[in-house]
C-alpha cells in the first residue's frame, strides 16, 4: 500500500510505501483517526510533518497529522505519526453566523458562513460543496455562535442515516463537503443484498445484550409562559392553556405541549409502571407588530410549536437497549459499507435487531489486514425469529 503526502495547498510531496503498522479508524458520525508507524529515515522525517495530508489512493480517504513522536524498537528507529481524518478539520473551527428569529438555520447557510468566507480565519480556500445538497438544505441546526463547529452538525445529523465527510480530490486539488446516505441492508428490507451477524454465520462472537430504563423519560410536557407584554398569538396551533400559581400567589399563564408514544388519548399502559415524565421549559417565538407607532408582542403559535417540539425530542427516551459484540469485518467495502443498517441475530431471545455500523477499524501489519467493527447504540428489533 502506498500513502500519498500532500501540503495545506493540496501539492504533492512524496509516498511512504513502507510502514510497520498502520490503525486506519472511519467514523461515520464521529470524526475518524489513524496512528502510522514508520522507519525514522531522513525522507519520511522530511514528508511526515504536521498538518500534512496522508491520503489513502486505495480507498480515497484523507487524514491530517497532528502528533509526531519518534521511538527505539528492537527493530530500529521508529517514527510514529497519527492525527484525525479529514472530518476534523470541523472540529477545529465553530459556528462562524448569527441566528436570528427562533435560533435555527439551514445547515448549508451555516457551513458557508462558517467555511467559505476569504475574509475569515477559518476559511478553507480548496473547500467545494454542492448547493443543492438534500441534507445541508433540509437539515435544520440549532446553535449559538462560537459553538463548536463539528459539535453542532454532529448534533443536528446524529441518527438521522445521513453522514458528512471531506473528500480530497489531489487530482482537482479541492476537498469536497459530501453527504452520503446510509444503505439498508438488514433482513426486514429486499432492495439491497441482506447482512446478518450471527453466530450459525460464524461472522460474530462474544454477543451481550443490555437494557435500561434509568435516566428515560417517555412522556415530556414542554411550558412556554406567556408573559404579561405579549398582546395575542398569530398562527393555528392548538395548544392548551394551563394557569399556575407563582410564589407570590400570581396566576401565570402557560402554554402545554406533551410528547407521547403513540397513545393519543394519554393514557398509561402497563399499569401505570412504565410512565416516566420529563418537565422543561422553553421560550416562545415571538413577533412585533407596529401598529399606529406602537409595538405589540405576539406569540407565534405554529413556529412556537416547533420549537416545543424540538426541545421535548431532546429529552423524550422511552429506553436504552443495546446488543454488542466481537463481528468479522471481512466484508467491509466488499459486502458492507461504513454506515449501512445490518441485522444481527440474537438466538437466544429468538429476535433479529437492526443496527448501523458506526466506526470500522483496519489495521495493517506487516501483509495482515485485520477489521474491527463497532456499532451504533441505537437498537431497533425488526423480526422475531421462528420457533422450530
Amino acid at each position: 500500500m502506498e500513502l500519498c503526502i500532500y501540503d495545506g495547498n493540496l501539492n504533492e510531496l512524496g509516498i511512504v510505501d513502507e510502514f510497520s503498522s498502520l490503525i486506519w479508524t472511519m467514523r461515520f458520525y464521529q470524526t475518524g483517526v489513524f496512528e502510522l508507524k514508520t522507519p525514522l529515515t531522513e525522507n519520511n522525517v522530511l514528508l511526515l510533518q504536521k498538518n500534512r495530508y496522508i491520503y489513502r489512493p486505495d480507498v480515497d480517504e484523507t487524514g491530517i497529522i497532528k502528533s509526531i513522536s519518534e521511538e527505539i524498537s528492537d527493530g530500529g528507529r521508529v517514527l510514529t505519526v497519527s492525527g484525525s481524518m479529514l472530518k476534523g478539520l470541523l472540529d477545529k473551527r465553530f459556528v462562524d453566523i448569527s441566528f436570528a428569529g427562533n435560533g435555527t438555520l439551514t445547515l448549508y447557510n451555516v457551513l458557508l458562513h462558517s467555511l467559505c468566507d476569504p475574509s475569515s480565519f477559518q476559511f478553507i480556500p480548496c473547500l467545494y460543496f454542492n448547493g443543492t445538497d438534500t441534507l445541508l438544505n433540509e437539515t435544520i441546526l440549532s446553535a449559538q455562535k462560537y459553538e463548536n463547529l463539528g459539535e453542532s452538525v454532529r448534533s443536528a445529523i446524529y441518527g438521522s442515516g445521513y453522514g458528512l465527510d471531506l473528500r480530497l480530490s489531489p487530482q482537482n486539488k479541492t476537498i469536497y463537503l459530501e453527504s452520503k446516505k446510509a444503505a439498508d441492508r438488514s433482513a426486514d428490507q429486499k432492495e439491497n443484498p441482506q447482512v446478518i451477524f450471527s453466530n450459525d454465520f460464524e461472522n460474530i462472537s462474544d454477543m451481550v445484550y443490555s437494557y435500561s430504563e434509568e435516566g428515560c423519560y417517555n412522556y415530556i410536557r414542554i411550558r412556554v409562559r406567556v408573559e404579561p407584554e405579549i398582546s395575542g398569538f398569530t398562527g393555528t396551533y392548538p395548544f392548551k392553556d394551563e394557569f399556575i400559581k407563582n410564589e407570590n400567589g400570581e396566576m401565570e399563564r402557560y402554554l402545554i405541549y406533551d410528547l407521547y408514544p403513540g397513545n393519543e388519548s394519554g393514557a398509561v399502559t402497563d399499569g401505570g409502571a412504565a410512565l416516566s415524565v420529563y418537565i422543561a421549559e422553553c421560550s416562545p417565538v415571538v413577533v412585533e407588530r407596529v401598529v399606529e407607532g406602537v409595538t405589540y408582542k405576539y406569540i407565534d403559535l405554529d413556529k412556537t410549536y416547533a420549537a416545543m417540539d424540538s426541545e421535548a425530542r431532546t429529552y423524550f427516551n422511552e429506553y436504552t437497549e443495546n446488543f454488542s459484540g466481537t463481528a468479522d469485518g471481512s466484508g467491509y467495502r466488499s459486502e458492507w459499507e461504513l454506515g449501512d443498517y445490518v441485522s444481527i441475530e440474537d438466538a437466544a431471545r429468538m429476535k433479529m435487531y437492526k443496527k448501523q455500523i458506526e466506526e470500522v477499524t483496519e489495521v495493517f501489519e506487516g501483509d495482515h489486514r485485520s477489521v474491527s467493527v463497532t456499532f451504533g447504540e441505537n437498537l431497533k428489533t425488526i423480526l422475531d425469529i421462528a420457533k422450530g
